[in-house]
C-alpha cells in the first residue's frame, strides 16, 4: 500500500479512488441543491440562470466520470461486473419508465417528478450492483 506522506499512514489505492466517487456525488448533490433553490424563485436574468443549469450539469458529470475511472482502475473481471451491472440497471430503469408512461396514458397515474426517476434509477443501479457482485464472486 502506498504511504501518504502527510499523515504517515498507509492508504489502499481503491479507497482515494472510491472517495473521489464520494466527493463527486457530494458536489452533485450540493450544485443540484443551490441551483434548484435559486431557479425556483424564477430569476429574470437568462445568463444566471443559464449558469445555474451549467453549474448543476457540470456538478453531475463529476459523478460519471469518478465512476469511470472506478472501472477503468479495474481488472477484466470486475469491469465485467460493472457492464453487466449496468445492462441490467438500463433495462429495469426502461421498463420503468415505459411502465410509467403506460400508466400515466392509462389516466391510472397523473404525474412522476424526475427525482423519483433519479431515485429508482439510483437504487436499480445499486441493486444490480449488489446482485452482480453476489452471482459472479459466489
Amino acid at each position: 500500500m502506498p504511504l501518504d506522506m502527510s499523515e504517515g499512514k498507509k492508504v489502499a489505492p481503491g479507497a482515494k479512488v472510491l472517495g473521489r466517487v464520494f466527493l463527486s456525488v457530494i458536489l452533485w448533490g450540493g450544485t443540484f441543491v443551490f441551483a434548484v433553490k435559486i431557479l425556483r424563485h424564477h430569476p429574470t436574468n437568462v445568463w444566471e440562470r443559464a449558469g445555474l443549469v451549467l453549474l448543476a450539469v457540470l456538478g453531475f458529470l463529476t459523478w460519471p466520470a469518478a465512476v469511470l475511472k472506478v472501472v477503468r482502475l479495474q481488472n477484466e473481471f470486475e469491469r465485467r461486473i460493472h457492464l453487466v451491472a449496468l445492462a441490467i440497471a438500463f433495462v429495469a430503469d426502461i421498463l420503468f419508465i415505459f411502465t410509467a408512461n403506460m400508466l400515466q396514458l392509462a389516466g391510472f397515474l397523473n404525474w412522476l417528478s424526475l427525482q423519483t426517476i433519479w431515485l429508482v434509477m439510483f437504487f436499480t443501479w445499486f441493486v444490480a450492483m449488489y446482485a452482480t457482485s453476489w452471482y459472479y464472486k459466489s
